[in-house]
């Protein structure tokens, strides 16, 4: 194991960090048909996708510190044979309620990928070489996030709803089989002593006062609240709003992810040349430029595809540059605490998107603008940090 080469860890940490979007996207579509053969509401379904995020956000905080404490692997595989199980009775749910419990054990089972996929990047790489293969994984990411929901779409008019679990069973039991055979243990010198709570909150607020974690961390997570704004709010703007297709949707959705995915790599590629600081300044600029002429335009004229697509695409190119390097640079000045590190990062982000879809959806009034102030907001409030804490922070230079 000590000789697998680096291509192929690195292949088995994406299929690590993709998790959220298997866990989330492949069973969108199947959501109407679970409802109609468990004679569920659309709300007790909904809540089986309320419960798994909950849970995939909460259990970060307790992963993380257990990857430092006990290792990468040993996690790593006692979650991913969870994940199968739950993905397992998920599949054979006889009930709504079956169902619900068996997607609150595939949360919390599933965030381990993300999270120890990216202390394994951290434990591995130092900063630069870390940025250049988080920019890869992020472009993975948004390809994913692409194909899971047609793959889930086809597996439903095929098979019907269960085989979306089952397809999640079968992956986790791939990635299981994948971490075994191909994934050494990275985290050198696992931290001596217990997982108590007094030293779990140590922990956090060490990393909570240090400007290196939480001025990047608050930026990046910034940014992409305000790229999940116009996520959460795009198909009521396209189909609800401008009167638009589902399909033209699909198209413009493509577009932004297109843009993201793009830069993701791109970032990765000219880090070496450019230096962290350099592209998180370059994206957030783009990200506060993009979202304030989208808010202009649509203020200012008749909303349209164009008016709403081209600056959001702007938007999320600049979403691209940023998120890759604010992971890395994060992650980078505490390698004893990399696995609490990325707990902590994911569940910021989790935290910051989900008060992104309250806000949208309590000042929704009909029009694009809420979605568009929203993602405004966010913006300059990531450069208003970088801008005033960031000079004070190291980040991995050119």
């Amino acid at each position: 194991m000590t000789d697998t080469k680096p291509a192929a860890i690195g292949a088995v940490v994406v299929l690590l960090v993709v998790m959220p979007v298997l866990g989330i996207d492949l069973q969108l579509p199947a959501m109407p048909d679970i409802a109609r053969d468990l004679g569920a509401s659309v709300g007790e379904v909904q809540l089986t996708l309320s419960l798994y995020t909950v849970a995939f956000a909460a259990m970060q905080l307790a992963v993380g510190p257990l990857g430092d404490r006990y290792g990468r692997r040993p996690v790593l595989m006692a979650s991913l044979a969870l994940y199968a199980l739950a993905s397992l009775y998920c599949a054979l749910a006889p009930s709504i309620g079956h169902l619900t419990a068996g997607r609150i054990l595939q949360g919390l089972a599933a965030c381990a990928g993300p999270v120890l996929g990216r202390a394994v990047v951290r434990d591995r790489n130092e900063p630069i070489a870390a940025a250049r293969v988080f920019g890869t994984m992020m472009a993975c990411f948004g390809i994913a996030a692409l194909t899971v929901p047609i793959l889930g779409g086809q597996l439903v008019e095929a098979f019907g709803w269960r085989a979306t679990f089952v397809a999640s069973a079968a992956y986790g039991v791939l990635v299981l089989f994948l971490v075994t055979l191909l994934l050494p243990e990275t985290l050198r010198g696992a931290r001596a002593g217990g997982l108590g709570l007094a030293r779990l909150a140590g922990d956090y607020l060490t990393l909570l006062r240090a400007p290196p974690f939480l001025v990047i961390a608050a930026t990046g997570c910034l940014i992409q609240s305000a790229m999940f704004s116009w996520i959460a709010g795009s198909s009521f703007a396209v189909i609800r709003v401008l009167g638009h297709s589902p399909l033209v949707y699909s198209l413009v959705y493509a577009v932004t992810v297109f843009g993201f995915v793009t830069t993701s790599f791109l970032s990765g590629r000219v880090v070496a040349r450019l230096g962290q600081r350099r592209l998180i300044a370059l994206g957030g600029t783009l990200a506060l430029l993009g979202s304030a002429a989208a808010l202009v335009l649509n203020h200012a004229v008749t909303p349209s595809l164009l008016t709403l697509v081209a600056p959001i695409f702007v938007l999320a190119v600049g979403h691209g540059f940023t998120l890759a390097q604010s992971v890395a640079g994060a992650l980078a000045a505490f390698p004893h605490l990399a696995g609490t590190a990325s707990g902590l990062l994911g569940f910021m982000q989790y935290i910051s998107a989900t008060l992104v879809v309250v806000a949208n959806g309590l000042l929704f009034d009909g029009t694009v603008l809420p979605l568009l102030i929203v993602s405004v907001s966010c913006a300059a409030l990531a450069m208003l940090c970088f801008g005033l804490f960031g000079r004070h922070v190291k980040l991995a230079a050119a």
